[in-house]
């Protein structure tokens, strides 16, 4: 994915910004602490979306310095934010 695309959320940014699926502010926050997580953050973060489908909701990972491809797999679903 081009990193153009990604949703970076630094200190200083306002992560509760509605997204496509949720056009007002977010009734359920879901806060995922995550490093060196690729080999499952993509399957969590899909049953988190389907679980919660019918809610306003958002979805933040927390990477906290991971050195494989965590984030880049949080980033692929345009959903979620991302603060590192």
């Amino acid at each position: 994915m081009p990193r153009e695309n990604y949703r970076r959320i630094t200190r200083g940014d306002n992560p509760r910004e509605p997204t496509a699926s949720c056009s007002r502010s977010p009734s359920v926050s879901v806060i995922i602490p995550a490093r060196d997580e690729a080999r499952s953050i993509g399957n969590l973060i899909s049953k988190i979306e389907e679980s919660l489908s019918k809610h306003p909701h958002e979805i933040v990972v927390i990477d906290d310095g991971s050195t494989d491809k965590t984030s880049e797999i949080a980033l692929s679903n345009d959903e979620v934010g991302v603060l590192f």
